[in-house]
């Protein structure tokens, strides 16, 4: 089906010539010259906004730079995507506003501008069957620089800034349940109606870094990493069971620790009082009188062992048996490390 529709007569189509910095220059944006309240209050406007190529399979809703598009898969030229090459099963919708707004000299009244998934200001685009991830240029998989999912259904949106407000709760899931009803006993099969590739994980990805992160050598400390962006997440109750398991280590070092020191007092305390049997001739026998530097030298000891060694590992072991697993692993505390809002598989 083809065809063009326009929901207003606009003059924005046919403001041929007008930049972007002489609307703004004439003392409102977008306003005629000499009339700088045009467009307050939702009245029609004076603006810039090009025309675009449609393909003969397209309809096309538009008013002013806003567009509704029903046609079939294409990110570019008339060649582009999967409606380009003439696949079947390749239906697309495509909504943008401000198309061309990202472009060096902004809309342009005399230009036909093909869909641009950079020169758009914001776009949301459904797909039945498309290479989603290669016209958004999204970063390469986590394990691959290669896009991985071709040929699939796919839902694209892209602007300054998205935001999904769900007011009891959201859920980002992938893959699918092995039962669905309606869809036969094998479950939901993919949008070719094929079998469904493993799902993968959820990827969040800041400042469109690509590369994963492989470990090399796990015999070196620190590991001898091959180091790219992306990491795995961590998972909150192995997180906790690893970090209680660290904090048992140390409680068993310390005490090892203190009981080492108990056994090194007792030590030099004998060695304070050390005496022994004396065979001098030609008086007899007898035993010889402890050392007074050894006795003080021993004591010295004692006191600094107990202060320096014994009680700082004790209180070590009480800090991490009590106090660190008080506050970061139990639920109840509020330095909590695991999020009471947030999970992930």
């Amino acid at each position: 089906m083809s065809g063009f529709f326009s929901a207003n007569k606009q003059k924005a189509t046919d403001a041929k010539g007008v930049t972007s910095r002489q609307k703004t220059a004439s003392g409102h944006p977008g306003s005629e010259e000499g009339d700088p309240a045009k467009g307050v209050g939702g009245e029609d406007i004076y603006e810039t906004a090009p025309s675009r190529n449609n393909t003969p399979g397209e309809y096309v809703i538009n008013n002013q730079n806003a567009w509704i598009t029903l046609g079939y898969d294409r990110n570019g030229s008339f060649l582009s995507g999967k409606g380009g090459e003439g696949a079947l099963n390749s239906s697309a919708i495509e909504i943008t506003c401000g198309m061309m707004a990202n472009t060096k000299e902004g809309p342009d009244g005399e230009y036909a501008a093909n869909p641009n998934w950079g020169g758009d200001a914001a776009k949301i685009y459904i797909s039945q069957r498309s290479n989603i991830d290669e016209y958004m240029q999204m970063p390469y998989d986590k394990d691959t620089t290669t896009y991985d999912f071709k040929d699939r259904s796919a839902i694209g949106m892209q602007a300054d800034h998205i935001r999904i407000a769900g007011r009891e709760g959201i859920k980002i899931v992938t893959g699918a349940p092995e039962h669905f009803k309606g869809v036969g006993f094998f479950g939901i099969p993919n949008s070719l109606g094929g079998k469904r590739y493993i799902a993968s994980g959820i990827e969040l990805i800041a400042n469109y870094q690509d590369g994963s992160e492989k470990i090399i050598d796990l015999g070196n400390f620190p590991p001898v990493v091959e180091s790219d962006n992306i990491h795995p997440m961590v998972r909150g109750v192995n997180l906790i069971g690893a970090l209680d398991d660290i904090v048992k280590q140390m409680i068993n070092a310390f005490e090892t620790i203190g009981l080492f020191c108990a056994a090194q007092i007792e030590l030099n305390g004998a060695l304070g009082a050390h005496t022994h049997p004396v065979v001098s001739a030609p008086i007899g026998g007898g035993l010889a009188a402890p050392s007074p530097e050894l006795a003080v030298a021993s004591i010295k000891n004692m006191v600094d062992e107990m202060s320096n060694t014994m009680l700082p590992a004790f209180k070590y072991s009480v800090n991490c048996g009590l106090n660190f697993r008080w506050n970061y692993l139990y639920d109840y505390s509020p330095y909590y490390i695991c999020s009471r809002y947030n999970f992930t598989n």
